[in-house]
C-alpha cells in the first residue's frame, strides 16, 4: 500500500522518486513439512484418549483442517452426538494395526 501511494507521488511529480522501488522485499524462508507415521500418529491417537488433546488431534488426522481450524473448536462447541461419534471413530482407528490403510473392500475389516 505504501508502495502504491509513492509510486503515485512520482508519477505526480510530488517526489522526484519513489524511494521503495529499489527496496528488494526478503525471500520468506519456506520450512520443510515433518508428517507422522502411521506408527507415530496411531500411538499419538491411543495416547491422546479421554484427555483435551483427543478432539483436537482426531480432528486434525482425519480431516486434514488447518492449525487455526482444529483449535478454534472446542469440545463445548460439539453437542454430545457429535462427541460420540468422534470417540467411536478415535477408537476405530486405534483399533487398526495401521490406521490410514482403507478397510478392506471386501467388508472383512479385521486384521488377518
Amino acid at each position: 500500500m505504501l508502495g502504491s501511494a509513492l509510486r503515485q507521488a512520482a508519477a505526480d511529480g510530488l517526489i522526484a522518486a519513489n524511494p521503495v522501488a529499489a527496496v528488494k522485499r526478503p525471500r520468506v524462508q519456506r520450512r520443510e513439512l515433518h508428517w507422522p507415521t502411521s506408527a507415530q500418529l496411531g500411538a499419538l491417537l491411543e495416547v491422546s484418549l479421554e484427555t483435551v488433546w483427543e478432539v483436537p488431534i482426531l480432528l486434525a488426522a482425519v480431516t486434514g483442517a488447518r492449525l487455526a481450524e482444529v483449535l478454534g473448536i472446542s469440545d463445548r462447541a460439539l453437542d454430545e452426538e457429535a462427541r460420540e461419534q468422534l470417540r467411536e471413530l478415535h477408537e476405530a482407528l486405534i483399533a487398526r494395526p495401521n490406521p490410514w490403510t482403507p478397510p478392506d473392500r471386501h467388508g472383512d475389516d479385521q486384521p488377518s
